[in-house]
């Protein structure tokens, strides 16, 4: 074999080696293997180019592997027990005052409930609905009144209960990021939903008969809420109170606290999915099976959240808990000519989307009132077509239905055709800049101002109207209806890669696409996938009912006629929703241009040969 097809078929494991050297992470077993790996390729070069540069290469490979090898002290920690043990308690011990918070706001809550309904015969209409109360009432009279856990099967029940709590558990988190208001807010109403239930059970004599059948499964599924709530108040904790940190550190170490505490909850809010769906159902149980379940339940809890951080804390937590990594974007070094992993992608994603922030910012600001205007100007009636936004009655139902919806209105050109230049224009426009400022980071320079950048040489030396052409005839797409929007979301990431190809290499990227990705199409979907789950949660934030209400605050300061309202109420609402799209949509190019990179290095091996010679010249 030729010296040059033995390093073409090596080149991408070899960086990956070294790259796991460079890393903190110390684990002998994987080192181990790289070793033995290393040595077997060391012992083929010796035989085969015993005089070449790629055998000093691979021999100094092998000694950085064995020091390294030797230096580390084996590790026998499970991560996943560790988690359970050390990570999780601690999350739940640092959360303490927030989680003891959250119960109190619940249990007040709860006493509001009650307290309304026993003063307001219609409040419980208003609060659980005419249907639910109308059904209760039919079932208490047939004389079974927990009939409706009874009325589907168990296993699909299974599955819609916890798909539904914990998508409500995670958004009750989300919510946090209003200064922790929207959590408070979102346990408020649950309490009072809860309050107002129970009560409503209580006036028909059957609060005993009640609690036994649903305490079953609401033990740990209420619990669930107030930690999730909890989780929430620490996130908004970390934004309002940064302490000694910025508020862009601190809200990123109350982030990482949350969301530990969110994934402990998730198997809580699991079991009581599965106890009221298979369990639950049976109305008639044994009185003496209910109450153990019940308390089971309710000792769990006690024991796991409560006592055994609190018996952690005095045994002493692991040492490296105490060691908060913390998130700096403009002192992180970025490394663009080293193969990358799906979460090393991500992480210098977020970091060149930090140090531009400000700047993209700005011209997403720019775009939405440029949008407005267009909007306005074509449509002034479209502000009066959409559902006004200060009825906030059932937001939080229809909140959590329009969020997995969300990115859709700014693809639906059936009524107002003027969408498509709007949106897909700016599409383009955030693809080039996002881009180039990958580009100047790689290149280790300051990027041009965004308006001088537009009016550059750099504009047609990295073939700009080829990038907005091409963007547009991806666009083509949407306009063919449902299965092409669907297409649409599905080639993007492909066809944006295919655009960062034509910035570089000009209309040799189109037939260079194929070669660059070869083997990472599962990364480019991994990548993809996480900024879309992301980015369609975030912009949910635009459709909360909290922002629903600043909205219905301004309606009440405002002195125009009710149509006039109702036009600059909307007219705010879709102002946010632009910009917030826009904003999001700059993740994406930022993404895959990082991602290029990694995959040139792959494909290409440049600063692996340029290596692999410095050796040889040594």
């Amino acid at each position: 074999m030729r010296e040059t097809k033995f390093i073409e078929q090596n080149k991408e494991k070899w960086s990956k080696f070294e790259k796991i050297l460079d890393s903190t992470k110390k684990d002998p077993e994987e080192w181990s293997e790289i070793f033995i790996d290393v040595t077997d390729d060391l012992s083929f070069a010796r035989t085969h180019y015993p005089n070449r540069s790629v055998t000093v290469y691979l021999n100094s490979l092998a000694q950085k592997i064995f020091q390294k090898l030797n230096a580390v002290k084996y590790s026998k920690k499970n991560p996943f027990v560790y988690f359970w043990k050390e990570e999780m308690p601690y999350a739940i011990y640092n959360a303490r005052k927030e989680l003891t918070f959250a119960f109190v706001v619940l249990l007040i809550s709860v006493l509001i409930g009650a307290f309304s309904t026993h003063n307001d015969p219609h409040f419980v209409n208003q609060i659980l609905g005419d249907d639910y109360v109308g059904m209760t009432k039919e079932n208490i009279r047939k004389g079974d009144p927990m009939a409706v856990y009874k009325g589907e099967n168990g296993y699909d029940m299974f599955l819609g209960i916890t798909i539904n709590n914990i998508k409500v558990a995670f958004f009750s988190f989300l919510l946090g990021f209003f200064a922790s208001v929207g959590s408070v807010g979102f346990l408020i109403n649950n309490g009072i939903m809860l309050g107002t239930f129970q009560y409503f059970f209580y006036q028909n004599n059957l609060l005993g008969t009640s609690a036994l059948v649903i305490w079953q499964h609401g033990t740990l599924e209420i619990a669930a809420l107030v930690i999730a709530g909890g989780a929430g108040i620490t996130l908004g904790k970390g934004l309002i109170f940064p302490g000694t940190y910025s508020r862009g550190q601190s809200f990123f170490l109350s982030a990482q606290k949350g969301m530990r505490i969110m994934l402990g909850v998730v198997p809580v809010i699991v079991m009581a999915a599965m106890i009221e769906s298979f369990y639950t159902r049976y109305t008639d149980a044994n009185i003496v099976v209910r109450w153990m379940v019940i308390i089971f339940s309710l000792l769990f809890l006690i024991w796991y959240f409560i006592w055994y951080p609190l018996y952690k804390n005095k045994k002493v937590f692991d040492p490296d808990l105490h060691d908060e990594k913390v998130f700096n974007a403009f002192h992180r070094k970025i490394t663009f000519t080293s193969i990358k992993s799906f979460t090393q992608v991500l992480s210098d994603t977020f970091t060149l989307y930090t140090r531009n922030f400000k700047k993209t910012a700005l011209f997403a600001l720019v775009l939405a009132v440029a949008s407005m205007a267009v909007v306005f100007f074509m449509d002034r009636d479209f502000f009066i077509q959409i559902e006004n936004i200060s009825d906030v009655s059932n937001a939080f139902n229809l909140w959590l239905l329009e969020t997995f919806l969300s990115f859709r209105i700014f693809f639906n050109f059936d009524d107002q055709l003027f969408f498509f230049p709007v949106v897909f224009g700016a599409i383009s426009l955030l693809n080039i800049l996002a881009i180039y400022y990958v580009w100047s980071a790689q290149e280790n320079k300051k990027p041009l101002k965004i308006i001088p950048y537009f009016f550059s040489i750099h504009i047609f030396k990295h073939h700009f109207i080829l990038m907005v052409i091409f963007q547009f005839i991806l666009a083509l797409f949407v306009l063919l209806g449902g299965f092409g929007k669907f297409l649409y979301f599905l080639v993007m990431p492909f066809f944006v890669l295919i655009q960062i190809l034509v910035f570089h290499r000009g209309f040799n990227g189109f037939t260079k696409v194929f070669k660059v990705l070869k083997n990472s199409w599962g990364t480019l979907l991994l990548c993809y996938l996480s900024l879309f789950s992301l980015s369609t949660i975030l912009y949910g934030m635009v459709n909360s009912p909290l922002l629903a209400l600043y909205y219905w605050f301004i309606s009440w300061n405002l002195s125009f006629d009710s149509d006039t309202i109702v036009i600059v109420l909307n007219g705010i609402s879709w102002f946010v929703k632009f910009f917030m799209f826009y904003i999001l949509l700059v993740l994406f190019p930022t993404c895959f241009s990082v991602m290029y990179y990694s995959l040139k290095e792959i494909t290409e091996g440049d600063h692996l040969m340029e290596r692999i010679k410095k050796f040889a010249a040594q």
